[in-house]
């Protein structure tokens, strides 16, 4: 008899949990359109800006990043299992990491000290 009491106390704790989570997710009061708010849609007030980079660097780069995802397939290949992984975000965290890199940390590999 405990345990039924125990039991329906979480339940009706999960119920009115769920309820208090799902009435927070209601868009009234957010200030969009109608149209947008069933769509979702959010835009930024910035200008969009186009890289300046030339058509051969774009190229270089592209061809660099397939290379990384091949080989670094190719090492993950072997393992067991599915495998799932994202080549583009890898290779971006590691721009972003080498933008804020400065001194030794940005130095290129041959560079590197053994």
């Amino acid at each position: 008899m405990l345990r039924l009491k125990l039991n329906l106390s979480f339940l009706v704790g999960l119920v009115i949990t769920a309820s208090i989570v799902l009435s927070g997710c209601s868009n009234s009061g957010s200030g969009k359109t109608e149209e947008s708010a069933m769509l979702n849609i959010e835009k930024s007030s910035l200008q969009r800006v186009s890289p300046k980079e030339s058509l051969e660097a774009i190229s270089t780069l592209s061809d660099l990043n397939n290379d990384f995802a091949v080989n670094f397939y190719k090492r993950l290949s072997g393992m067991t299992g599915n495998i799932v992984f994202s080549p583009y975000s890898i290779s971006l965290a590691m721009a972003m990491a080498y933008a804020g890199a400065n001194g030794e940390t940005e130095k290129p590999q041959s560079e590197w000290r053994d």
